[in-house]
């Protein structure tokens, strides 16, 4: 897909040339346009909705929910906390209990799974409508509160929740929009994680419900859950969730948990030896790990966190920028006194006069480049920031460098600065300008700054600190004081670069 242009300039060619012949182009073009006439796709106002004998009929609903109860993954379950009794008090919590987007995930109705609404799932049930069900069905009460709050009016008959259900996990994601720079779950949020410490400090007996879509470093919240269910991507039938999670009404284990993973999950934050076949195998999960619910071992609530989190060996590259701004990462534009404003593809911004203007440009693939150019009407940025502060602490321990791909196509005669934020008037300034003179214009060319330049920089005179490399809000920032325009690529922080960069401050 992102090499369509290539291969459309290379098939014209061959086709001109005679080296691919018409009547294989013909045959080719036939059979994709049979399949789509068998197909309907040609016939005006969606020729297969409502078809309930082809799409959405009961069998293939309840092969769908089948499948679901059996992929289901039961990873922790201390004191045997499942299969659930259903006729007590339950409180299910969390965004993706009534969240048919997210149980989905990417690739569904539209390319990232997002901008979906309840009316295009059409006879679907939501993890929460599955439990609030089987509750029902056995005489208890299932109340959904998204923030996990909930009062002495919350259950019919006055009574607190007898146990908790926190249903969460990734946003849809599809290709690259998915990509992350490290395994860790909700890096520099933790809204659930808060979540999860509020029921189990109130003494609720709480089971977590997972939606990933890939192995996850979650110890804190395993270490916060008695019960941890990596439920993946469910889809529309989210009553498979239920009918694994509670037990029957003679207070037996109604479906027994099967699952076993697919891959093994991290241990340690960074840790990326995972294989089996690979030496210092030692996974907190290993390949087709998976309990029943009649299994009595217990998993350890202290699991490392945070710091004490880290694996021994040589930290991977944290990609900031490669053909889109990896997440956490959003690319936006700044500018003093002025709202900060996301770019998104081709994007002129910065008030009326737009003083920045950013372009999506071909380096090595299509439209992986951004041409950042500024009028000179104001000093402004583009910047890589995150939503939650985050800890790069690591990278700079470990005598990371900043690298990217840069060209200069304007002499540069004002000054141009690199720079990372943990906030407002937290900032810590690196001068480009010296080095991008010396650069060729309009050639691509390899830039490395030493990460502890940034950590020595001088406090800015407009700034309260240097910038804190454990809770960065912004891990590149790009300035200029004038008129510029200068094309950014394929930015991370590399570790133990620093001895080779091009702009060197550490020992």
């Amino acid at each position: 897909m992102p090499a369509w242009k290539a291969l459309y300039s290379n098939t014209l060619a061959q086709a001109k040339s005679g080296e691919i012949r018409a009547e294989c182009l013909e045959d080719a073009v036939r059979r994709i346009l049979r399949v789509k006439l068998r197909a309907g796709l040609f016939e005006r106002n969606m020729p297969l909705a409502g078809k309930a004998g082809i799409l959405g009929n009961a069998g293939h609903r309840a092969i769908a929910r089948e499948a679901v109860g059996k992929s289901l993954v039961l990873m922790k379950n201390n004191d045997q906390l499942l299969a659930l009794a259903p006729n007590q008090n339950v409180l299910v919590v969390g965004d993706g209990a009534d969240n048919l987007s997210k149980q989905s995930g990417g690739w569904t109705i539209s390319w990232q799974g997002s901008g979906n609404t309840r009316e295009d799932f059409p006879g679907a049930t939501s993890i929460f409508e599955g439990i609030a069900t089987a509750v029902k069905r056995a005489g208890g009460e299932a109340v959904l509160s998204a923030d996990g709050g909930f009062d002495g009016a919350s259950f019919a008959n006055g009574k607190g929740p007898q146990v908790a259900i926190a249903i969460y996990g990734e946003e849809p994601y599809a290709e690259w929009h998915g990509d992350i720079t490290n395994l860790e779950y909700q890096r520099g949020n933790e809204e659930d994680l808060a979540q999860l410490n509020t029921l189990r400090e109130q003494g609720i007996p709480l089971a977590s419900v997972f939606l990933p879509g890939r192995p996850l470093w979650v110890n804190s919240e395993l270490n916060a859950s008695a019960a941890f269910v990596a439920a993946w991507l469910p889809g529309s039938e989210g009553a498979g969730v239920a009918d694994i999670l509670f037990r029957d009404s003679a207070d037996g284990v109604r479906y027994d948990f099967t699952g076993r993973l697919p891959f093994s999950w991290p241990m340690h934050l960074n840790q990326k030896v995972l294989n089996p076949y690979h030496d210092h195998f030692d996974p907190l999960f290993a390949l087709g790990y998976g309990s029943s619910a009649n299994d009595k071992s217990l998993v350890s609530n202290t699991l490392p966190e945070a710091g004490d989190g880290m694996a021994a060996g040589a930290l991977k590259d944290a990609w900031l920028l490669v053909a889109r701004p990896r997440a956490p990462w959003v690319l936006n534009i700044a500018e003093e006194g002025a709202e900060v404003i996301p770019v998104n593809g081709n994007q002129a911004a910065s008030g009326e006069d737009n003083n920045i203007v950013v372009t999506s440009i071909d380096m090595s693939s299509q439209e992986d480049a951004r041409l950042i150019q500024w009028k000179g009407l104001r000093p402004g940025a583009v910047q890589l920031s995150a939503e939650y502060r985050q800890n790069l602490d690591m990278y700079l321990e470990e005598g990371s460098a900043l690298r990217l791909n840069i060209r200069v196509d304007w002499e540069v005669r004002e000054p141009v600065q690199a720079a990372v934020t943990c906030g407002e008037r937290c900032i810590a300034r690196v001068p480009l300008q010296p080095i991008l003179k010396t650069m060729p214009l309009n050639d691509w060319t390899r830039l490395s700054v030493d990460l502890q330049c940034f950590a020595d920089a001088d406090a800015d005179a407009d700034a309260d600190a240097d910038a804190d490399f454990s809770k960065l809000l912004s891990a590149f920032r790009l300035e200029s004081e004038g008129a510029a325009a200068i094309a950014v690529v394929n930015v991370r922080l590399v570790p133990d670069a620093a001895v080779s960069a091009d702009i060197r401050c550490g020992g």
